[in-house]
């Protein structure tokens, strides 16, 4: 099959387009900024089309050019950029997933996968949260946080394309998987999205993971402070682009009212601090 990938130069993407070569499918790379960079040695069996997801015809005419039989949608506008430029979020996650979903409705596309977030879970509460950390049901209430005062707008952007995506692919009879991640480390993260992390150098998460490895693998050193440490659920960047695979590909997906949701993460948490002395 030919299976668009939006942001598929991206450090999860590049990973997706080897994982649907590996198992024979074409991967079309959607991206407004094409990189080739995790790509080497395989690129001449990819197809590359630069373009941008707020414009529909863009989407839509690549779509058509290519004879596109499913989509995996990873273009979106990250925490960070969210921040600062809310309403170009709002434009890009929102809007430019509308289009996306239309470009395949009209096309006649039978299955499209979403990334979304873990964000878009409700407050967590003490019978999953600390001390145990258990694993969150994939049915765990969504929605409905009592205050949007701290929520972030890339949160908000994911909440909002999930309501109007299950109640599109509902009305159009389109296979919709909604992914959500864990946070991701893996090689690419810094390297494609080093400007997000040099505003904040004192992320968690995968941030801090890729920073702890690649700083051992130079032979340098890496100061982190206390509040750093923390407690998360992270997942391996290439585990997340088999996960995303599959969730396309498998005919082997049960869908409920139109739409199935999957989490894709560790299954656990660990502590930083433990991922250091380890390392």
């Amino acid at each position: 099959m030919n299976i668009l990938v939006t942001g598929g130069t991206g450090s999860i993407g590049a990973w997706v387009a080897h994982e649907l070569l590996d198992r024979g499918h074409t991967p079309i790379i959607f991206d407004i900024n094409i990189r080739e960079q995790f790509l080497d040695g395989v690129s001449e069996k990819i197809q590359f089309v630069e373009g941008d997801i707020t414009n529909y015809d863009s989407i839509s005419n690549c779509v058509s050019n290519y004879d596109v039989d499913r989509i995996i949608h990873l273009a979106k506008i990250l925490p960070a950029y969210s921040e600062e430029r809310p309403i170009h979020a709002l434009n890009v996650n929102v809007s430019g997933t509308g289009n996306v979903l239309k470009s395949a409705v009209n096309a006649g596309i039978k299955r499209v996968v979403f990334s979304s977030s873990k964000s878009v879970f409700d407050t967590i509460t003490e019978e999953y949260g600390p001390p145990l950390f258990k694993p969150l049901p994939v049915d765990y209430p969504k929605f409905s946080r009592t205050s949007l005062d701290h929520v972030p707008f890339y949160t908000i952007t994911n909440k909002m394309v999930e309501y109007f995506a299950i109640r599109y692919s509902r009305a159009n009879d389109l296979e919709l998987v909604i992914t959500r991640f864990g946070s991701t480390w893996g090689p690419g993260k810094l390297q494609t999205q080093h400007d997000v992390y040099d505003k904040n150098p004192q992320s968690t998460g995968g941030w801090l993971i890729c920073r702890m490895i690649e700083s051992a693998s130079s032979g340098s050193s890496v100061d982190v402070n206390a509040s750093q440490l923390k407690t998360d659920n992270v997942v391996y960047t290439k585990d997340v682009a088999l996960g995303v695979t599959l969730a396309a590909l498998s005919d082997n997906v049960h869908f409920t009212s139109g739409y199935r949701e999957f989490l894709l993460d560790a299954g656990c948490v660990f502590n930083h601090k433990d991922f250091a002395e380890a390392l």
